[in-house]
């Protein structure tokens, strides 16, 4: 299975493991698979960082160099994180995908990961599923929630819905958990798409209400409180 190739360039160990930790947080929400390695400025070089989104540690005295400025390669996404706006411009010579600050949040970190799809869908985990007499294939970041119909699951998209010959429990087979939890025997859903959960009921960031049964409801409980908690989000749970 192919990954998508992260490089973290920087000597502040602390630094690295804040990347790290915010990328595993990054792949378990948008179902990527990745490799990771961290390297020193001397490392940089356009060889090893083709095809890859390389994170460039600029804050304090790291962005300064001795000797030649590596040429950095355009077949790759560029992450500059800067504690300064005048590294962050300077920065701009090395065509930026995207910019941080140095107390970059998580939701900040998602959205310059965003800016780097191109180079991160090739790691994307997909549903192989039958629709009719065909087979299709459906990203698990774009499946908010899913729903049993009989022996068939009516799948709840970004992009809309769509329905599937396959029963909810050979669909959750395919699902790692997190981000998907079972909430009752019908339904399943992405941890990160839920708006709420009040009065025994998940509410979806779609409006759409489902109720939890008491087995799964402090385990959805628990779990939503987890998620959010690591990643500095907020959902109401009252």
């Amino acid at each position: 299975m192919e990954e998508a190739r992260i490089i973290i360039c920087s000597r502040d160990s602390a630094f690295a493991a804040r990347i790290e930790r915010d990328l595993a947080l990054w792949q378990e929400s948008y179902c990527v698979r990745c490799a990771t390695e961290r390297i020193g400025w001397e490392q940089l070089s356009a060889s090893t960082l083709i095809s890859a989104i390389r994170f460039l540690d600029l804050t304090g005295e790291e962005g300064r160099q001795d000797g030649p400025e590596p040429q950095l390669p355009r077949e790759a996404a560029t992450v500059i994180v800067s504690s300064s706006e005048t590294q962050a411009i300077q920065a701009y010579r090395w065509h930026p995908t995207a910019c941080l600050p140095s107390d970059f949040s998580y939701t900040e970190f998602c959205e310059a990961m965003d800016q780097c799809f191109p180079l991160w869908r090739q790691g994307l985990l997909w549903l192989e599923l039958p629709f009719h007499r065909e087979q299709v294939r459906l990203p698990l970041c774009q499946l908010r929630y899913a729903e049993a119909d009989g022996r068939e699951t009516l799948l709840y998209c970004a992009g809309g819905q769509m329905r599937v010959s396959i029963s909810l429990g050979k669909t959750e087979e395919q699902l790692p958990f997190p981000p998907f939890l079972r909430c009752q025997k019908s339904f399943l859903v992405h941890t990160g798409a839920i708006r709420e959960l009040s009065g025994g009921n998940v509410v979806m960031a779609d409006g759409r209400l489902i109720p939890m049964t008491r087995e799964r409801a402090r385990e959805l409980t628990d779990a939503v409180r987890a998620w959010n908690a690591a990643r500095g989000t907020e959902v109401n749970v009252v």
